[in-house]
């Protein structure tokens, strides 16, 4: 009986270890405009969506009420970020999701936990993709995600 009980532990640790590390990516939109004092809010179409895109793999995020959009599920690697907007233009970002190379295990219930570093930075349509532009401001957010 002890014997099975430690094989489906392991079996669960093993299918934990097969799956890669993930991480939920949140974009805000302005709401005003840079500098604006006015009190002029922008206003997104409902038809406002973003992409994130690798080689083989494009997520979709529509825009929730909060302006924002959520990529869930997001593992290591790079990515190209392309806001759709009818009645705005934004920037193409590169966003990076790279394992944090400091304190990889955490400790904890014995397994420990691979932490996902996200940074995104200015690109352009026909830029060697390892120019990077200028870094994009970032926050953690609450529970440890990035945006």
């Amino acid at each position: 009986m002890q014997l099975l009980a430690f094989l489906a532990s392991a079996t669960t640790a093993l299918a934990a270890l097969a799956q890669p590390p993930q991480t939920s990516i949140t974009i805000t939109l302005p709401s005003t405009p840079p500098g604006d004092t006015s009190g002029k809010l922008f206003v997104f179409p409902p038809s406002t969506h973003g992409t994130l895109s690798t080689f083989g793999q494009t997520k979709s995020a529509p825009l929730s009420v909060a302006n924002t959009l959520v990529f869930r599920n997001v593992t290591q690697g790079s990515y190209l970020l392309d806001i759709h907007c009818a009645t705005h233009a934004f920037a193409p970002l590169r966003v990076d999701v790279a394992p944090i190379l400091d304190g990889v295990l955490e400790e904890g219930d014995g397994q420990g936990e691979v932490k996902l570093e996200v940074k995104a930075w200015e690109t352009y349509r026909g830029n060697d993709w390892d120019n990077k532009g200028e870094e994009a401001p970032r926050q953690t957010l609450r529970g440890g995600g990035n945006g």
